[in-house]
This record gives structure tokens, sequence and C-alpha cells, in this order.
């Protein structure tokens, strides 16, 4: 008796209005009035939803501003029914929204979906940096024929016969032939849009063959060229090793600009660069900081140095050749002759050269970073401007720089 009525109960259960919703037959088990709990919806007018390219999407950014009510003022659940949007490609979706009351869905014959528009915009964003995908960037190359200067690129695995990375992915960069100039081998990452007064820092992981300087640039894609900021005329650059290196370029945008390209820089800086070597670059990105950079109360200390304490630091003053470097003076820069630059050797910290140092704005010292030609350029016969770059990035990725100017002269009209 007691197993037939088990079975009995049992198919009571499965033959029960469709429209009863049971998790259960057992005393004390709720039901659900699925078509009682429907209800005629009115939705809110939202707002057209933006988000920077690479960004990470959230059903609550997703459902945000959005209001659903029953037709008896009572207020219903909004949740997200479909979602195809892609944070790494920069256009216009669509999504749905769909009102719950409590647990039940209300259906399209009671107006229970919204459609909302979510727009993507382009940014200074690199999709697939990791090249675990292969190459699917709008990448280029650039190269100063007139000094014959070559690279080429191709992505490679950790199975490739040729490639030294330990990377699921990456990029293989080979320089052939380095050119003359810092700038005279670009791989261009193109299609970038930046905004006005944001501050972005370039990372990337990077290793080669031979150590050699690499550097980047943020400007536009076409003639002429125009930067993003104002202190990357001179190329930053950093040195690579044959060990995988974590490497930071912060850059800040002097205004809205589209159609940028970020270049990595492979040319000749100086006489470690002068012959052929291969370069894995892995991990690319590019994030925009949260303040504008040198907003947070960051001083720079030794940031300018004049000819003559440096020379009386290096026994080396001369009141006649101090009298013709104040023609060419500039608080802006620092005025070197060729026998005084020789002797200083190299620029940041070493002899003669006070180290810069920094403080935030409580007086704590920071961590100070360098970027830029910082051993001596062999030059000898002609008038050259460089800059090293100085920067800071506090708990809070917040950025502080300055940028020390060196000014080599040969037409000051005394020497040493």
């Amino acid at each position: 008796m007691k197993k037939g009525f088990m079975i009995s109960l049992s198919s009571l259960c499965l033959l029960m209005s469709p429209l009863m919703v049971l998790t259960s037959c057992n005393e004390g088990d709720s039901t659900v009035d699925i078509e009682a709990m429907q209800t005629n919806v009115t939705w809110n007018k939202p707002s057209v939803l933006t988000i920077s390219q690479g960004a990470t999407l959230t059903d609550e950014f997703l459902t945000s501003g959005v209001t659903a009510t029953g037709e008896n003022g009572e207020k219903l659940t909004v949740k997200v029914e479909t979602n195809n949007v892609n944070t790494e490609v920069a256009r216009s979706y669509t999504i749905t929204l769909r009102a719950y009351n409590g647990e039940v869905a209300i259906d399209n014959e009671h107006n229970g979906t919204l459609q909302r528009r979510l727009v993507v915009q382009a940014g200074a964003y690199i999709s697939n940096g990791s090249f675990n995908n292969g190459i699917v960037n709008d990448v280029k190359t650039w190269v100063n024929g007139q000094t014959g200067a070559n690279i080429t690129y191709r992505g490679v695995t950790s199975d490739d016969s040729d490639s030294s990375s330990t990377a699921k992915g990456c990029l293989q960069v080979n320089v052939t032939n380095p050119g003359q100039y810092w700038y005279d081998n670009q791989l261009e990452f193109q299609g970038l849009v930046t905004k006005a007064h944001t501050t972005y820092l370039v990372e990337f992981d990077a290793k080669s063959d031979t150590e050699r300087n690499i550097g980047i640039t943020l400007e536009m894609k076409e003639d002429p060229y125009t930067y993003v900021d104002t202190y990357s005329t001179n190329g930053w650059s950093q040195k690579t090793s044959k060990e995988w290196q974590h490497f930071k370029f912060p850059i800040t945008s002097t205004e809205d600009f589209q159609n940028v390209k970020l270049a990595l820089v492979f040319g000749y800086y100086n006489d470690d660069d002068a012959g052929e070597s291969t370069v894995w670059i892995d991990n690319i990105k590019i994030t925009a900081l949260e303040k504008e950079a040198n907003t947070t109360g960051v001083t720079f200390h030794n940031r300018i140095v004049d000819y003559p304490e440096i020379a009386k630091v290096l026994g080396l003053y001369n009141p006649e050749l101090a009298e013709a470097v104040s023609t060419y003076q500039n608080q802006d820069y620092w005025i070197f002759t060729k026998e005084l630059l020789s002797t200083i050797g190299q620029i940041t910290g070493s002899e003669g050269i006070p180290e810069l140092t920094a403080k935030d704005a409580n007086g704590n010292e920071l961590e100070v970073h360098t970027l830029g030609v910082t051993k001596t350029p062999s030059f000898t016969t002609s008038d050259r401007l460089w800059s090293v770059f100085y920067y800071t990035l506090d708990s809070d990725n917040n950025l502080s720089y300055c940028v020390r100017k060196f000014d080599y002269r040969v037409d000051i009209p005394v020497s040493l």
C-alpha cells in the first residue's frame, strides 16, 4: 500500500497544471503561479552606454540606470538576457535586458524585454597583446631607407624552432640594420585614439639576443607625425637583455588625437645598437591612468645643473670657457663641450652629474625610473640635443615626471 500510494502521489505531481512550478510535492514546499506573476512592464528610457575599448563589462554596468515597473507600480528586477559585446572591437552593440517579477521572467507579450545600445569607444588599446592568437593587430613597419635601416617581424610560439621564447606566443623582431638615428626602425601598432590630458602607461615584456636599446613613441600615423605628448621628440629608450624584463613607458596626451600609432623603436641610440639583433616582445598593453601626470605634488631635485657646477665637481672649471658657455646657457638645458662630455661618460648619477631624486607631497622619498640615452652618445662633430626622462609611479599608479635636457655644442670658441 505504501509503495502504491507513493507512485500515485508522484503521478499527481506530474499531472498538475503547467502554470504551477513545483520544486517538490513534499509538505512545506511552495509553488509559483507563473501566469499570475506576469504583469505589463513599463520601462524608463535609459541612456546609451559607452565604454572604453578593452574595458571589463559587468551586468551591473549593463543594467545601470534602467528601471522596470509592473502595472500595479511594483518594482521589477532587471537582468541581462543577451550580451554579444566584444570590448576589444570598437563599434556599436545592442544588448537585451529582461524584467523579472521575483524569480519569474516577464514574457514578451507583457513587454518583458528592452533593447539597449552600447558603444565601445576606440581608444589606446592593443588587442591580443599577448600574441597567443598570432598577430591580429594592425601592425606595420617603417624604416629609414636613406640610412639603410631595416627590420622584419613575425609571430612565434614556444614550439617554434626559431624562437627562444618560453611564452605561449610572442612577437619576434629581427633588426638587420639599425640605421644611423634612434628613430630609423619602427614597428607600428596603428588605429589608436587618445584623450586630452590623459596619461597612458605603455607596458610590455622584452628580451634580446644582444643588449640593445628599445624605445617607444605615440604619434600621429600620418605626416606630420605629431607626437601626442610634448616630451617624446627625443625618443625614450630602455636597455634590453638576454632575460625577459618588464618595461614601462608613461605618455600624456596633450589633446584628443585620432589615428594614432604606438611605435616600438629599434634604431641607433648609441654604439650598443650598432650590430644586428633579435628582440622578442610580449604582453603589450596600454592603460589609461586615473589622474593626469604631475598633479599629486611630487617634487624633483637636481634637475638643472649648469656648466660651472659640473666643471668644478670634475676639477675642469675654466673661467673663459664659463663665460663662453653663458652665451648658450638656458635654464632648461645643460651645456656641454666635447672635452667635458667625454669626461663625464655616464649621464645618470655618475661622475659629476648629481643624482636626480623625488619626494611626494608629504616629503617621502620615491623611486625614480629613467628613460632615455643615459650613456653618452658618440658624436663629436656637430651640435646635438638629447634628453633623459625621469618618472615616478606612486602606490596608486599616479605618474609624475621631469626631463633633463642636454645641449652638446662644438662651436663654443674656448676649449679646455
